[in-house]
């Protein structure tokens, strides 16, 4: 069995296999090195060329036709979700049924993905991934955990995992692309590895304030208290909190 990079063609079974006509790296050898993987649509100043030549020498992702990565384009669940567990290492046995299963289970395993996700179907699984939803796989893979759904994107900014989209914002419901993902998949092997990364400090205030901005307004509900909250500096200054 051989491992292709360069030009490829991606499966209609499964988007992520690979076939091209210009490197060919039998099992068992190394791949080449990151330097050595180059994409039209990847040019010398791309923000991610680093992390997408790293991710693609590793083998946990590939390009498409004419020698191009696509880095903007978005990802579903199910597809970074391969790419996870296959740049973690973990182990999949091979089941009937859609190209992905072996990846879910495999995931179900790690506890990186849980049935209170979502639905564990095919319709739900071919859904472009959120960056609310990718913080959440992220920080489960560096081994954290939470039991509040609105703490995950603080957790994955405080690790670094995750930065801004430009003066911290946080984006949490839009969907991820080919690059994020490469880029966040490649932060979680650093701090697997022991790593400390850098942090978007904007996105931490604004990520945490987003946690506790959403229990105190579940607090004003619940005890119908006025939510005289209209700015986030009032925000923090209910909370106590130095910005």
């Amino acid at each position: 069995m051989s491992l292709l990079l360069g030009t490829v063609v991606a499966s209609a079974a499964d988007p992520e296999s690979v076939e091209t006509n210009e490197v060919t790296v039998e099992a068992g050898q190394t791949l080449p090195s990151s330097g050595s993987v180059q994409f039209s649509d990847v040019g010398a100043g791309h923000w991610a060329k680093t992390a997408i030549q790293t991710a693609v020498s590793k083998g946990y992702v590939s390009g498409y036709p004419g020698g191009k990565f696509k880095p903007e384009q978005a990802i579903t669940r199910g597809e970074f979700m391969k790419m996870v567990v296959t740049a973690l290492g973990l182990p999949t046995e091979a089941v009937e049924g859609t190209w992905y299963e072996p990846y879910v289970k495999a995931a179900q395993n790690k506890s990186l993905y849980a049935a209170v996700d979502f639905a564990n179907n095919e319709e739900q699984w071919n859904k472009d991934i959120t960056r609310q939803e990718m913080a959440r796989i992220a920080v489960r893979a560096i081994g954290q955990a939470t039991s509040e759904d609105d703490k995950w994107m603080y957790l994955a900014t405080k690790s670094g995992l995750i930065t801004g989209l430009g003066k911290g914002v946080l984006g949490e419901d839009k969907t991820t692309t080919r690059a994020q993902s490469v880029t966040i998949i490649e932060r979680i092997l650093k701090v697997n590895a022991g790593e400390t990364l850098p942090v978007d400090k904007y996105a931490v205030s604004n990520a945490e304030l987003a946690w506790h901005g959403r229990i105190y307004l579940r607090s004003c509900r619940r005890f119908s208290y006025p939510m005289r909250a209209s700015s986030r500096e009032e925000l923090w200054k209910n909370f106590g909190m130095k910005k």
